[in-house]
């Protein structure tokens, strides 16, 4: 085991004929990655251990192992929760595989890991307590944190789930797949604005993109309703300016569908006289 050894030819030496001086494994410990020599070291390694690293590290590990197996978003994103898993919460890269066959990406402390995008559906539990005095997190930390019920509105959107360690829409699995949101089989684009929509409690910098995501994802989920199909309707921000206009929406466009049903079923087409 090398801690930042000083001395290139002494990690030559056993990066390059470990097996046959007796040493099975060899492990190379360092704090910075791009200080990792890459002849002796990163291009001879099979596999990669990483603990937490900034985002300059983390682009040129992704560019040197994951570039052809997703996007960096997505790598980024698992990344943060194999580091938030634990205090010691660590990511693994198989280097034995291929880079376009999809190298292995584990979180820790798990003997059968699943991949990190993969969600359990569970019931939501309905917020009734939103404050809208509490401060908001921002998009791009978003995965370094884990959000909690006090800092993010659960009641009309995508969650977090402590005890899965996961993320829920109305009880179904969300999952994150090159810088897109899939629910079901439809997906969305992962933009700040669907961001702030799904998870603050007084939303901005949306875009129409954004709200016609948002309300497709409310249909779909059903997240604004309770298990009655009522609403879930508040005095705050976020029922009063951004849910209630969309659910009064959904109600139109029903009638109208069902008026337009209506009017197919009632309706008579003339019988032809042959006479």
């Amino acid at each position: 085991m090398f801690d930042e050894h000083p001395s290139k030819s002494v990690i030559r030496e056993y990066f390059s004929i470990c097996r046959h001086s007796g040493a099975s494994s060899v492990f190379y410990l360092a704090q910075t990655y791009s200080k990792i020599p890459k002849q002796l070291v990163r291009d001879n390694s099979n596999f990669l251990i990483l603990l937490k690293q900034d985002d300059t590290n983390l682009r040129h590990i992704f560019n040197d192992h994951s570039s052809t197996d997703m996007d960096f978003i997505e790598f980024r994103n698992i990344s943060h929760l194999c580091w938030n898993h634990s205090d010691y919460g660590f990511m693994v890269i198989d280097k034995t595989r291929e880079m376009n066959e999809g190298r292995t990406i584990e979180q820790p402390n798990k003997k059968n890991t699943q991949p990190a995008d993969e969600i359990k559906p569970e019931t939501s539990d309905v917020s009734n307590d939103d404050n809208d005095n509490e401060l908001n997190s921002s998009f791009s930390h978003f995965f370094n944190k884990r959000p909690t019920s006090k800092r993010y509105d659960k009641s009309y959107g995508m969650y977090y789930n402590k005890s899965s360690d996961s993320y829920k829409i109305g009880g179904h699995s969300v999952t994150f797949s090159h810088g897109n949101l899939q629910l079901f089989n439809k997906y969305y684009p992962w933009t700040e604005g669907l961001w702030s929509l799904l998870y603050e409690k007084e939303p901005k910098n949306t875009t129409l993109q954004d709200m016609e995501s948002y309300y497709d994802i409310l249909k779909t989920s059903r997240a604004h309703l309770k298990a009655d199909g009522k609403p879930k309707t508040s005095k705050f921000h976020k029922w009063t300016n951004v849910v209630k206009p969309l659910y009064d929406k959904m109600k139109n466009e029903e009638k109208q569908l069902n008026e337009e049903i209506d009017k197919i079923n009632n309706s008579r087409t003339p019988r032809l006289s042959l006479a």
